[in-house]
C-alpha cells in the first residue's frame, strides 16, 4: 500500500511540475504581440553579441559625464562602431530608475515624466516625455533608430552610449586619440 501511494503522489508530483513548466514557459511564443513591427515575432532566444561582431574589446575606454570618470562593472566596448555600456550603469548615472524584463528582454528607464525603452536585439529606441500614466495627448512618445541594438555581453545588457546620453538631452564628444567618451548635460 506505502508503495502505491508513494507511486502516486511521485506521479502527481511530475505531471504538476510538467504543468508549472510549461505555463511559465510557453511554446507558442508568437502569442506575444512585437510592439515594434506592430506584427508577431519568435522571442525564445536572447540576442548576444557575438565575438565577431566585437571590435576593440579589452582596449579601455574611459567615460565621463559632467567630468566625473564612470566606473563600469564590465568594461564599455565598441560592437560596430558603436560605444556600448551596461544600461543599468548609465542610466543610474543619468538619476534614472531602471528595470528589466528577463522573459521578453525589455528595458525601461524613468526619471520624473520621462521613460526610454528599449528591447534585447531590436534597433529601436522609444522614447516617451510627459509620461503620465494614462497615456493621454500629454505623452510625447518618438521612435529612434538604432544603429547597433542592445544587446548581451558577458551576462550584462549592454545599451549604445550615445543615442542614451542624446536621448535625456546630453551632449556626446568621443576622442578616438584617447579612447574617451566625454557626456555633459
Amino acid at each position: 500500500m506505502k508503495k502505491v501511494l508513494a507511486l502516486c503522489l511521485a506521479v502527481v508530483l511530475a505531471v504538476s511540475l510538467f504543468v508549472i513548466l510549461t505555463m511559465a514557459y510557453p511554446d507558442d511564443v508568437e502569442e506575444y504581440p512585437d510592439e515594434y513591427a506592430g506584427g508577431y515575432a519568435d522571442y525564445s532566444e536572447e540576442y548576444y553579441a557575438s565575438p565577431a561582431v566585437i571590435a576593440a574589446y579589452g582596449s579601455e575606454i574611459r567615460v565621463y559625464l559632467d567630468g566625473a570618470a564612470l566606473e563600469f562593472d564590465v568594461p564599455p566596448m565598441i560592437i560596430d562602431n558603436r560605444t556600448m555600456v551596461p544600461m543599468r550603469a548609465i542610466f543610474e548615472a543619468f538619476g534614472m530608475a531602471v528595470d528589466w524584463n528577463p522573459y521578453f528582454q525589455f528595458i525601461y528607464a524613468s526619471r520624473g515624466a520621462d521613460r526610454i525603452k528599449l528591447r534585447v536585439g531590436e534597433p529601436l529606441m522609444t522614447v516617451v516625455t510627459g509620461y503620465d500614466d494614462y497615456y493621454t495627448e500629454n505623452n510625447q512618445a518618438t521612435n529612434f533608430p538604432l544603429d547597433v541594438p542592445p544587446q548581451i555581453v558577458d551576462n550584462r545588457t549592454l545599451v549604445p552610449l550615445r543615442a542614451i546620453s542624446e536621448a535625456t538631452g546630453a551632449s556626446v564628444e568621443w576622442d578616438e586619440a584617447t579612447r574617451t567618451v566625454t557626456i555633459e548635460r
